[in-house]
């Protein structure tokens, strides 16, 4: 059971992920106005540059500890962004509420994709070389024993 929260939820839970989904929703909400005021012609280059971004985070969120759930979190506030910029809605009863429908679809496709990119490509384990040692363990302790302070567990 604990391998299945970890692949769904990760060592890093939702926290994270709001806020970023949340960023990368008002930068890519924003971008397409950057866009214009640069000059560049069409929004299909800014709507595919802001899916590549927020998938490619959702790689590094992944590879970083975090969980499929959270990573689709991650990518739906990005696309939502470029969805509601780009789509006109027409087709459910609540017009407003289409293009967060489409993003969250693309969400669900991008984020668990860019999760299993993340794990294939994160270390299974840390290397040899990046564990501690006991001196190094020591060295902590004697530069905190320097400074006066006492340690306390």
């Amino acid at each position: 059971m604990t391998t299945i929260r970890t692949v769904l939820v990760g060592a890093h839970g939702f926290e994270r992920a709001a806020v970023w989904s949340a960023v990368g929703f008002a930068l890519s909400y924003l971008a397409f106005d950057a866009a214009a005021l640069a000059g560049w012609p069409t929004a299909e280059w800014v709507a595919a540059g802001c899916a590549l971004i927020a998938g490619i985070g959702a790689v590094g969120f992944a590879r970083g500890g975090g969980g499929a759930l959270p990573s689709t979190l991650l990518v739906y506030g990005p696309l939502a962004g470029v969805i509601l910029r780009t789509v006109e809605p027409v087709l459910l009863p609540v017009p407003a509420a289409e293009p967060f429908v489409a993003a969250l679809a693309a969400a669900f496709a991008i984020g668990p994709a860019g999760y299993l990119v993340g794990r294939l490509i994160a270390p299974a384990e840390p290397d040899a070389s990046e564990s501690t040692t006991p001196e190094d363990d020591a060295t902590e302790t004697t530069a905190a024993d320097a400074s006066g302070s006492e340690a306390t567990d």
